[in-house]
């Protein structure tokens, strides 16, 4: 429904499954937290950038990414529509799948000889986000269902870090956040099962 609401407001523009998750999610965490500014951290799938060259790129089953970030996000805009936050991610995320852009946090890397951790700016909090359904978890075939994920992060990880996958037809979400963000997760699904 909120694809479909995007793409009749202007044919142009249009939005991804992750991109709809992500907003209704942060939405949702903020629903009875407002904070002044928040900023949202992505690590994003680079295979598209490449399939072109390459349809093998779209199985490469180790990370292909990215890291980029919104502008802070206002407790205005983490109030509105899901549409309009789903359409801010994809603002920010589909730039970042050009070849120069990519070539460039490459030598960026490779020149600091490892990855980049987002920074915490005092007066923000900050949100990492990882949509891995793009992973295919989901078609993976180990010879029987696949019931649950096990995944181990390191100590470094921020706080507010999520992870969304895809996993027997429905959506698993891991993230580290406080129990009160957890608990209007939780309110919220409950509403969509009920409206």
């Amino acid at each position: 429904m909120i694809k479909h609401n995007v793409k009749q407001s202007d044919s142009e523009k249009w939005v991804s499954t992750g991109d709809v998750l992500i907003a209704w999610f942060l939405k949702s965490a903020y629903a009875l937290e407002p904070n002044p500014r928040a900023v949202v951290w992505s690590w994003v799938s680079i295979r598209p950038s490449f399939v072109g060259e390459d349809p093998a790129f779209n199985n490469y089953a180790h990370n292909g990414i990215v890291l980029c970030s919104t502008p802070a996000l206002t407790n205005e805009e983490l109030s509105g529509s899901v549409a309009s936050l789903a359409l801010r991610h994809r603002q920010v995320i589909q730039p970042v799948r050009d070849i120069a852009y990519i070539q460039a946090y490459n030598s960026l890397t490779t020149s600091i000889k490892g990855g980049l951790l987002p920074r915490q700016t005092p007066g923000e909090e900050m949100w990492c986000l990882s949509n891995q359904v793009i992973g295919h978890l989901d078609d993976l075939d180990i010879g029987s269902e696949i019931h649950a994920i096990w995944d181990w992060h390191s100590p470094m990880i921020p706080s507010n870090t999520v992870i969304f996958n895809k996993v027997g037809g429905g959506y698993i979400i891991q993230a580290n956040i406080r129990r009160s963000r957890w608990s209007a997760i939780s309110d919220a699904i409950d509403r969509l099962t009920v409206d």
